[in-house]
């Protein structure tokens, strides 16, 4: 060993000096945080002075848009459909001291004849468009009954007459006649331009649990692209089309995927984790790309999983009566089962080329590597839902305990087919073990047990799972053991530079400095399990 790798190889164990760098970093980040927070334009403020309250808002975005209605380049009669339909909607609720005059066609201070003559494309559309706002406005009365029939006889007209099914699956939708306003819905979505009718076509759809109209719709892609993901997923649960319910998982991960705040952290955790197994259990030149494939699948068993679950609609039940055991029990069984399975399914593909190399200590990084794509994948919901905060804590448990969970009974798998099934007690025992495990982390961690004061059980699952798959981990190779840095090294300063990058993202998301608070306070809260784990490196 030269010099200078020799230097390397004490530093890199010497508690002192990891301090220091680990700190450096921490403050490096803390600094960065202040001076992007300090150059940073503070655009809202001044915003005080011209804040208004909400009904006041929605009474002065409606003046504006009559106003760009009363005098168009040309006719609009889409944004003057979605204009009524939007006045009366919030009318009562946000200006109840606005009434419509059928005499004189003025709402408040609002003149609706121009708006119609000048948004309409001919006498007839005009009409129509006139019946619309009768039917909207007007409570009751001879008049409001034959503008209604006259907008339903419209709608039944071949050829199709636009807005007309629009019109009147609203006015039906208003006296609960649901089934007749998807009929009216369904009629007026032909039209390309019906962005509307649609959207409110699979709304009703799905609420009435109309598997066929579910399925006319989501033939059709146009109505495909203007439906929000969660609600296709709950379309292809009604009508147990699989491959509908693949793709829609798939664009709800690829939204998850695309921001920006929350790839870049997710990312960078489980690089931390990658770079710690991979440098630490395994060897040879190509080794950091030949388990990133192990990593992908990790990720496609959460999609899995997500299909699994949406179209089965399997999940914890909620029972404010449940004791302790049973609310374990259905941790177990609603969590910690169906995810340890459908991360073995996957691990399982790897098998053939483990057995070929004849490596517990291999096995057991790949099926690491599997639980930990499925924590990366993961955590970008809680970076989403809950702020960058969650990084810091995700990385230490979380991350971790994925990646012990699914090294445990990837090793147990691998045994067993290894032996041609002659451990299969040793198997079962594994699984049942991890999945015990799994669900009483997440019980750890919840109110309940706040309450009775168990979370600490989540704790003693993280030792637990550490002493035992650190273990398992160890390269048969001796060599391998003595790498120039030490993989306690790699773990601190990869989780010093998360610490520092979580801060600045949590200051960013923030506007404030306090986020740099919140973001100590969660290192402060998970660092017990990070000295946890560097007892179990043993290098210090």
């Amino acid at each position: 060993m030269t010099s200078n790798r020799a230097r390397i190889y004490h530093l890199s164990r010497d508690a002192g000096f990891l301090w220091r760098i680990c700190g450096g970093i921490i403050v490096a980040g803390l600094v960065m945080a202040g001076i992007m927070q300090s150059l940073r334009q503070d655009a809202g403020k001044n915003a005080g002075d011209f804040l208004v309250s909400y009904p006041r808002e929605w009474q002065l975005r409606m003046k504006s848009r009559a106003g760009e209605l009363a005098a168009p380049a040309m006719p609009q009669p889409a944004l003057l459909a979605a204009w009524l339909s939007e006045m009366q909607r919030g009318m009562k609720r946000e200006a109840p001291g606005w009434q419509f005059d059928d005499v004189t066609w003025l709402i408040h201070d609002m003149e609706l004849i121009p708006l119609l003559q000048k948004n309409t494309v001919s006498n007839s559309q005009r009409e129509l468009f006139s019946d619309y706002a009768l039917g909207l406005f007007l409570e009751k009365g001879d008049v409001r009954s034959s503008a209604l029939l006259r907008i339903h006889e419209a709608a039944l007209r071949e050829p199709v007459v636009r807005f007309a099914g629009g019109f009147n699956g609203d006015l039906l939708l208003f006296e609960g006649k649901r089934k007749e306003a998807l009929a009216a819905y369904l009629r007026e979505g032909r039209f390309d331009e019906a962005h509307e009718a649609r959207r409110s076509a699979f709304s009703l759809a799905l609420s009435l649990e109309d598997a066929d109209a579910l399925r006319f719709l989501c033939a059709d892609a146009r109505c495909l692209n203007e439906t929000g993901s969660g609600s296709v997923i709950r379309a292809a649960r009604i009508t147990g089309d699989w491959w509908l319910m693949l793709r829609a998982v798939a664009k709800v991960q690829w939204l998850c995927w695309s921001q920006t705040l929350a790839l870049p952290l997710a990312l960078l955790a489980a690089g931390v984790w990658y770079l710690l197994l991979v440098y630490t259990g395994s060897g040879g030149r190509w080794r950091w790309i030949h388990y990133l494939s192990p990593v992908f699948a990790g990720v496609m068993s959460v999609w899995l999983l997500e299909c699994w679950m949406e179209a089965h609609q399997y999940g914890i039940n909620s029972d404010d009566q449940k004791t302790m055991g049973h609310e374990i029990f259905q941790w177990v069984m609603y969590v910690g089962v169906p995810e340890e399975s459908v991360k073995l399914a996957l691990f399982a593909i790897f098998l053939p080329l483990l057995l070929r190399q004849g490596s517990a200590s291999k096995a057991a990084l790949t099926a690491g590597c599997v639980g930990l794509g499925f924590a990366f994948d993961e955590n970008l919901g809680y970076y989403l839902h809950e702020g960058g905060q969650v990084a810091i804590g995700r990385l230490i448990t979380a991350n971790f305990l994925h990646v012990t969970l699914t090294g445990v009974a990837g090793s147990a798998l691998y045994e067993l087919v290894r032996s041609r099934f002659h451990r299969a007690a040793e198997f079962l025992v594994a699984f049942l073990g991890v999945s015990i495990a799994h669900g009483v982390y997440d019980f750890a961690t919840t109110p309940s047990a706040q309450v009775l004061g168990v979370e600490l059980a989540g704790i003693i699952v993280l030792a637990v799972m550490a002493r035992i798959y650190l273990d398992l981990l160890k390269p048969e190779d001796g060599e391998l053991r003595q790498r120039t840095l030490s993989a306690t090294s790699v773990f601190c300063t990869g989780s010093a530079l998360l610490v520092a990058v979580t801060i600045m993202v949590t200051v960013w998301q923030m506007d404030s400095m306090s986020g740099a608070t919140e973001a100590l306070r969660s290192l402060i809260s998970v660092f017990p399990v990070a000295l946890i784990y560097i007892r179990e490196f043993r290098e210090l």
